[in-house]
């Protein structure tokens, strides 16, 4: 973790504990809170072991907590109490961001193995990391089709598998491959039959097109016309609202720059706004 965190209680371990799943090493309890705060929908109850507590008994010096926590874990309470616990006793946040954390935890509670996994890719897609989104999102696909044939466990409702499909179109928008988003917000719409699934299908579909093809699709699925004249309408909205934005007129600020003789201005503009976009690109990327 690249943020530095004051040391207050306890020892800082020489022996670092890394929680499965994520592969985060910490250090020290104050760091371990931190990753409950920052991976909250990520954490499941496979955190509360007895490891944990050894490691927070041995390696920081804390048996005061540790002997708080042992019997949550040899009972397998909720994954809420046992994180509350924690932050309780070190104070490293205001009782509002413990509220918080405790409310994604509980949220959590009880989702199937599928669920969670998703609520894990999900995240990927948030901070757009679509590559790795994709991957995560066409396994879970795959896990769900084998459940659906051996009968090797229980899935989750249809609803679940209309979401993954419909993230995973998000994922493939964000990739500017808008013909493989437009197929999954397809399938999505094929199973939930929600008008929204079918905004999104035509959305993608607006702009995989030219004029002239997204028309003719839309001429061969007469049933879509309500929707597609539904979507010109956001999409003038859209232009308006885009027009009346700090955006535009910074764009249109550059062109006059273009325009005119100040050349090195508007070669120094378009460089900051060069570096924005690869800061981006790399953090999608996960690089």
């Amino acid at each position: 973790m690249s943020t530095r965190i004051c040391i207050a209680l306890g020892q800082y371990a020489a022996t670092p504990y890394v929680i499965a799943g994520l592969e985060i090493p910490v250090r020290s309890i104050e760091e371990l809170c931190y990753l409950f705060r920052e991976n909250a929908v990520l954490i499941d109850q496979s955190v509360m072991s007895r490891s944990l507590v050894d490691w927070i008994q041995r390696d920081l010096h804390l048996p005061d907590l540790a002997d708080m926590l042992y019997p949550l874990v040899q009972r397998q309470g909720s994954l809420s109490s046992f994180v509350g616990i924690i932050e309780e006793y070190v104070g490293l946040y205001e009782e509002e961001t413990q509220l918080e954390i405790s409310r994604i935890l509980k949220k959590g509670a009880g989702l199937s193995k599928i669920e969670r996994l998703k609520r894990q890719i999900d995240y990927l897609v948030e901070k757009r990391h679509y590559d790795a989104a994709v991957r995560g999102y066409r396994g879970l696909i795959g896990k769900w089709e084998e459940v659906r044939t051996t009968g090797s466990g229980i899935l989750p409702g249809e609803e679940v598998l209309c979401a993954i499909h419909h993230n995973l179109g998000v994922a493939y928008t964000g990739m500017m491959k808008y013909a493989r988003a437009a197929e999954e917000f397809e399938r999505s719409y094929e199973l939930s039959r929600d008008e929204d699934e079918l905004l999104s299908l035509l959305a993608a579909k607006r702009l995989e097109l030219g004029d002239k093809e997204y028309v003719a699709y839309c001429a061969e699925h007469p049933r879509y016309y309500e929707v597609s004249m539904d979507l010109e309408k956001r999409l003038q909205r859209l232009k308006k609202e885009w027009k009346e934005s700090e955006q535009y007129r910074a764009l249109e600020e550059r062109k006059g720059l273009r325009d005119s003789q100040t050349h090195q201005t508007y070669y120094d503009r378009n460089e900051q706004v060069l570096t924005v976009m690869k800061e981006r690109y790399r953090e999608s990327a996960g690089a």
